[in-house]
C-alpha cells in the first residue's frame, strides 16, 4: 500500500514520522514537499501531547528536544489585563507544576523529526490531485505523476473559500505580526495566586492589549514575540506603535525583523473523504491562544492511524491489508468525531474574550460582542456543543475555587481515575475553572 504525505512544514513531518514508527514495514511511505515554499513556523507554544509523543513514539528524551530545539518548560500561560476581575491569572497544565509541555524551536522541531522519517522524499510542487474512491494521482509540476492508495495533505491553508469549510467568527483575530528578541529573565516568571508567591521556570504570557493580545514565548536561544490582533480594526503602523511601547516597558530589545501574517479561522467539514485526509493548517486553523495547533494535529494524525490504517492492519501488524470502499456511515463517524473537537475546542477559545479586557477599544467591543453571541451563531446542529459545554461547566460548580481556594483545588486536581470527568474538546472543568474565574465569567 502507497501512501503519500504532502507538506513540508510541522504537520506534515508529524505525519512522515508517525507513518514511519507504526506502519513502516506496512506502507511504502512517500514525502512530498517543495523547499522554495516556505512554512509558517510560528507554533512554538505547545501542549503536553507533543512531549508524550515525542517520548513514546519516537524515543526522544527531554535533554534531546532542549539541546536539539532550543526547548524550555511551559507550565501554563500566564494571562495578564484579560477580563475585568484580576489583572492575572495562570492557566495551568494539571496537576499543576507536575505536568508541562515545552516552548519550542518550530524550525528546529522539523530538522528532529526529520531524522525519524524513512520515506521516499520527493522535493517537488503539486499542481493537482485527481482521486476515486479507491486512490489518487498526484500530479507534479514537472508533469511527473504518483499514483497511492491515501494522502496525507499537510499543504497548509487551503485556497478554497466555499461550502467546505466552515468559518469561526467568535474568534475575532486574523492577523499577527512577530519578532524576536534575546533571552530575558532567565525565562523565569514569578506570580502571586491569593497572596501566595509562585515561581515558573518557564510559562507562555498572553498580554492583553488594546489592538488585541501579545505572545512572549522563551526559548534557550532567544525570546519570541507576536502581537495577534484583527486587521478590519487595527494599521500596522498602529500595531507597531503599541508593540514597540509594550516591548520598551519589559526591555525587551527585539532585531527590527518582523513577520507579518494573516489566517483564518475556519475547520473543514470534510478531514477525511476516503482517500485523501487533511491534517493541521490544511484542516483547520485556530489563533495561537491555548497553543492548540500542534496537539490538533497529532489527534488528526492518531484518529488515521487507528482508523482506516489500524482496521487494515493484522493483528500482529505484519501486513496491511488492501482495503475495499469505506462505507459511508463510518466515514461520517469519523468526521463528525474530528469536527465536533475542533468546534468545541474554538468555543473554548472564543470564550477567553466574552468579559472583554483592561482597555476599551474598539477591537475589545468588537471582540467581547462576538464572544458573548456564541449560542446565536452556533448552527442550528450544534446542539451537542451547548449540551457539552453544559456538562462541563456544570462540573466545575463543585470544584473548590482555583484561587480563593487554590490548595483544595490543586488537590482535587492530582491525578487519578476519574471516569465521569466531562471533556470539552481538550479542555476539562479544571481549565474551564481557572479561564472562567480569571476573566469573571464564572
Amino acid at each position: 500500500m502507497r501512501i503519500a504525505v504532502i507538506g513540508g512544514g510541522t504537520a506534515g513531518y508529524l505525519a512522515a514520522a508517525h507513518l514511519t514508527k507504526h506502519f513502516r514495514d506496512l506502507v511504502n511511505l512517500y514525502h512530498i514537499y517543495d523547499p522554495s515554499i516556505p512554512t509558517i513556523g510560528v507554533g512554538e507554544g505547545t501542549t503536553p501531547s507533543l512531549r508524550y509523543w515525542l517520548k513514546n513514539t519516537l524515543g526522544v528524551t527531554e535533554a534531546e528536544v532542549i539541546a536539539r530545539c532550543d526547548a524550555t518548560r511551559k507550565y501554563g500561560i500566564l494571562f495578564e489585563n484579560w477580563g475585568r476581575q484580576n489583572a492575572k491569572f495562570m492557566h495551568h497544565f494539571f496537576p499543576v507544576r507536575d505536568l508541562y509541555a515545552y516552548h519550542i524551536s518550530a524550525r528546529k522541531l522539523v530538522e528532529l523529526l526529520s531524522e525519524h522519517v524513512v520515506a521516499t522524499r520527493i522535493h517537488k510542487r503539486v499542481e493537482c490531485i485527481t482521486q476515486d474512491e479507491m486512490s489518487a494521482e498526484i500530479t507534479f509540476d514537472d508533469g511527473g505523476r504518483l499514483g497511492v492508495d491515501y494522502i496525507i495533505d499537510a499543504r497548509g491553508f487551503p485556497k478554497d473559500t466555499d461550502a467546505s469549510r466552515i468559518e469561526i467568527p467568535w474568534i475575532p483575530t486574523n492577523s499577527a505580526l512577530i519578532r524576536r528578541g534575546p533571552v530575558i529573565n532567565g525565562g523565569t516568571l514569578q506570580h502571586e495566586i491569593n497572596g501566595m508567591p509562585f515561581e515558573y521556570t518557564s510559562a507562555t504570557r498572553s498580554v492583553a492589549r488594546p489592538h488585541g493580545w501579545i505572545f512572549v514565548i522563551p526559548l534557550t536561544s532567544r525570546t519570541s514575540y507576536g502581537y495577534i490582533f484583527n486587521n478590519q480594526f487595527s494599521s500596522p503602523e498602529e500595531i507597531r506603535a503599541d508593540f514597540e511601547v509594550f516591548l520598551d516597558a519589559n526591555c525587551a530589545d527585539c532585531a527590527p525583523a518582523e513577520n507579518h501574517l494573516q489566517f483564518p479561522n475556519f475547520t473543514r467539514r470534510t478531514f477525511f473523504d476516503g482517500v485523501v485526509m487533511n491534517i493541521g493548517n490544511s484542516a483547520s486553523f485556530l489563533e495561537p491562544l491555548e497553543a492548540t495547533a500542534i496537539a490538533i494535529a497529532l489527534s488528526q494524525i492518531n484518529a488515521f492511524s487507528r482508523w482506516p490504517l489500524g482496521r487494515l492492519a493484522n493483528s500482529d501488524k505484519t501486513v496491511l491489508w488492501r482495503r475495499n470502499r469505506h462505507n459511508a456511515e463510518d466515514l461520517k463517524t469519523f468526521n463528525t468525531y474530528l469536527l465536533k473537537t475542533i468546534m468545541r475546542i474554538s468555543v473554548f477559545v472564543g470564550w477567553h474574550y466574552s468579559m472583554g479586557s483592561r482597555f476599551k477599544s474598539e477591537f475589545w467591543r468588537y471582540a467581547q460582542g462576538r464572544a458573548r453571541s456564541v449560542p446565536e451563531i452556533l448552527p442550528a446542529s450544534s446542539v451537542d456543543l451547548k449540551t457539552q459545554w453544559k456538562k462541563v461547566t456544570d462540573a466545575v460548580s463543585h470544584l473548590p475555587h482555583p484561587f480563593e481556594d487554590q490548595i483544595d483545588f490543586q488537590h482535587v486536581c492530582e491525578p487519578g481515575p476519574r471516569p465521569n470527568r466531562p471533556i470539552y474538546g481538550m479542555f476539562t472543568p479544571e481549565s474551564f475553572a481557572e479561564v472562567g474565574h480569571g476573566i469573571g465569567a464564572l
